[in-house]
């Protein structure tokens, strides 16, 4: 009987200490983190709920933190996606955003940043999902102006579809360790943090109304103004199912994009960079040539069920090359 006590004896005070340790820990973490946050979320024909409850769920765990979650509504015609998404009024600190019309892919977020609150700013685009039980905690308790997460593809398509094939393919890319030796060519807008002031000091270029690339000149703005931009594992998830004609043309858009601005984004294009390695061997007329004479039928094979990817690479590269003007 008095072995029974004095284990009892000893086992109390140890417990004590041990709550005391993790409450210690709790409060080094709680003093250390941001304290405000401002989480926005552009939308197009997304029904994003989901993603709104849990970052709901875990923002109210933290007693301390000051909060709220904006959507915009970036002219949806879907009125099924608006209704659906009209529930985030319900969740405290949680509202929706309705525009009549579209503003486009840079617009949109700046206007977010505008409607913002709080001190700092967390960009998450609609089509993403949290996995990660601690996402929000390990970007407020990030350090740096701006913060990228990162994000990795999941829920594989039968057939894989042509964006998971190319998304999959470039997954180590994504890595930490890869990130990290290229913080400002590895950025994303998917999945970001930065300070108000930052973004209202570099907002992003509303030059950019079309798909792709807005976010490739806001992180050589970041880099020209010697902004520092951390990379942390933060991943979103991104479930990459789409059809691949609505990708190749996503695709074809982007390509336009760069090149109106091809010369601002020389610097920051590894595709640019092939281009002008073609030039050099002079490889860039039979390339174009190529494209013009097989360029359609490529395309259509690209829509097809399980396409080459090395058939992607190229006609993305003739696509460009093709809209070029080169003597």
């Amino acid at each position: 009987m008095a072995k029974h006590v004095m284990k009892l004896f000893i086992f109390i005070p140890f417990k004590n200490y041990l709550l005391l340790f993790i409450n210690s820990i709790k409060k080094r973490i709680f003093a250390t983190m941001k304290q405000e946050i401002s989480i926005l979320i552009p939308t197009y024909n997304h029904r994003c709920f989901p993603l709104v409850e849990e970052l709901a769920r875990q923002a109210s765990l933290l007693e301390t933190l000051r909060w709220e979650i904006i959507v915009a509504e970036d002219g949806s015609t879907d009125k099924r996606a608006i209704e659906t998404n009209a529930q985030i009024n319900s969740i405290a600190h949680c509202r929706q955003l309705v525009l009549p019309s579209n503003l486009g892919r840079a617009a949109i977020r700046n206007y977010l940043a505008s409607r913002a609150r709080h001190s700092w700013l967390l960009f998450i685009d609609s089509d993403m999902s949290i996995s990660l039980e601690d996402y929000l905690l390990r970007f407020l308790s990030a350090k740096g102006e701006v913060v990228y997460g990162g994000y990795h593809v999941t829920k594989k398509s039968n057939p894989p579809c042509l964006r998971y094939r190319y998304e999959r393919a470039a997954e180590r890319s994504r890595e930490l360790s890869r990130r990290l030796s290229r913080p400002y060519h590895a950025f994303r807008a998917c999945n970001f943090m930065a300070s108000g002031e930052v973004m209202r000091r570099y907002p992003f270029d509303e030059r950019f109304s079309h798909y792709g690339f807005e976010e490739t000149m806001l992180a050589k703005t970041f880099m020209r103004h010697h902004v520092p931009v951390s990379h942390i594992d933060a991943p979103v998830d991104f479930d990459c199912q789409e059809s691949n004609l609505s990708f190749i043309e996503k695709t074809e858009e982007a390509m336009r994009t760069l090149h109106h601005f091809e010369t601002e984004l020389a610097d920051m294009s590894t595709l640019l960079a092939l281009v002008r390695r073609t030039e050099r061997l002079h490889l860039s007329r039979p390339l174009r040539f190529f494209h013009h004479c097989l360029g359609t039928a490529m395309r259509n094979a690209l829509v097809s069920k399980q396409p080459p990817l090395w058939q992607f690479h190229l006609y993305k590269l003739g696509y460009l090359m093709s809209i070029q003007k080169r003597p």
